[in-house]
Order: structure tokens, then sequence, then C-alpha cells
């Protein structure tokens, strides 16, 4: 096995240094194919939901043109209904109660995978 380099990116407080890894070649490899799969699944992905999007407005426009709000088949059932959501604005917030906002301020760590 070959000796591990590491690199070290300079970072910031919202973005923390970065540390690349060159190791084994069959590291690298298995990265490679998993990147490629990655992203092959994305791109699959997008195109499902953009058509899944086409055909709901599809269907959203076949339900507004007969005016009517549900419809029954054989194995099916639709409903087109209308409903007002809420949110709490909490760059507002933050900005005009700042002593509220930390009091009920939660803070999870999370991880996030960036493949490009």
């Amino acid at each position: 096995m070959k000796a591990t380099k590491t690199k070290t990116i300079l970072g910031t407080k919202k973005n923390p240094p970065v540390v690349e890894m060159v190791r084994h070649n069959s590291l690298q490899t298995e990265l490679d194919e998993q990147v490629k799969l990655f992203r092959l699944a994305r791109i699959r992905a997008n195109a499902a939901k953009a058509e899944l999007d086409a055909i709901s407005d599809q269907i959203k426009s076949i339900l507004t043109t007969a005016n009517i709000t549900a419809a029954t088949g054989t194995d099916w059932e639709v409903k087109l209904t209308n409903y007002t959501q809420s949110r709490l604005d909490s760059k507002a917030l933050k900005i005009a109660l700042p002593d509220i906002y930390s009091q009920f301020e939660r803070q999870t760590q999370c991880q996030r995978l960036t493949v490009n």
C-alpha cells in the first residue's frame, strides 16, 4: 500500500479546512466508480422528478378545466385541494427580537455530501 499523502486547503469559519487524501489506487478506483454511479442516479432521479411534475401539472389542468376537485377510477382517486401554509420568518424574527430568537434557536449537527 502506498503512503498516504495529505493536502490541507485553508478554510474559513463557514467553510472549515478541506483535507484531500490520496491513497492506494484501489480506493481511488472505487471512489471513481461510486461517483459515476451517483451522477447517473442523480440524472435519472432528476428526469423522473421532471416527468412526475409534468404529469401532475397535466392532471391538475384536466381537473381545473373540468371544474372538478376530485375524480375516481377503477384503481385510483385524485383530489385537488387548496390550502394555506404558514411559516415563521426566522430572519425577520432574529432582527426584530434577537433575545427571543436565541431562546428558541435549535442547532443540529448534520453531514452533507457534495458530488460535482
